[in-house]
């Protein structure tokens, strides 16, 4: 995030982007950076809703309060999971591995965070934010918000593997 005339503007990275501007952002020390994560089943299964339904992010209108999406499930793939898997750690170690060899501070949020304005608060204030943070402003929908198991059709296969890899822990 980078404090500009505007206000604090934002951008989010995500794996796959131009390793150009990636890289650009990552070593531009003037930009603070926000690591925003979340479960890596709950990634996986919000990424293989999008690509089916190319529904990127909904805004949070009026309109779009009345409308309620079709529930949507996918099946899970253990190669395409751990394919995904793969390259999101890739991508973390990358971006993580700049920070700290360029030795630049940095937020860690985790997306089950999003919710505590204390942690939200602490992250304004990293970003230069200078007045006090009492509520989010919803701009966009929050979407897919089924239970993982009410997501995925073959859930007890998602279960099955992340118990036998020791990962229950990101079912939640």
């Amino acid at each position: 995030m980078r404090i500009t005339d505007a206000g604090i503007v934002g951008l989010h990275l995500f794996p796959g982007h131009d390793r150009r501007v990636m890289d650009y952002v990552l070593h531009n020390e003037e930009i603070k950076k926000i690591c925003l994560r979340r479960s890596i089943f709950q990634s996986y299964v919000s990424l293989r809703i999008a690509l089916k339904t190319n529904v990127w992010l909904v805004k949070n209108t009026p309109q779009a309060k009345n409308v309620k999406p079709d529930p949507v499930k996918i099946r899970f793939s253990v190669p395409d999971f751990e394919r995904f898997e793969k390259e999101l750690q890739q991508f973390w170690s990358h971006v993580i591995g700049e920070l700290d060899k360029t030795q630049q501070d940095y937020c860690a949020l985790w997306y089950r965070q999003i919710s505590n304005m204390k942690i939200i608060s602490r992250c304004a204030e990293f970003v230069g934010a200078t007045s006090r943070i009492d509520r989010l402003q919803q701009k966009l929908k929050k979407q897919n918000v089924a239970r993982l198991a009410d997501k995925v059709m073959n859930y007890e296969d998602l279960e099955a593997y992340a118990k036998a890899r020791g990962m229950e822990k990101h079912l939640l």
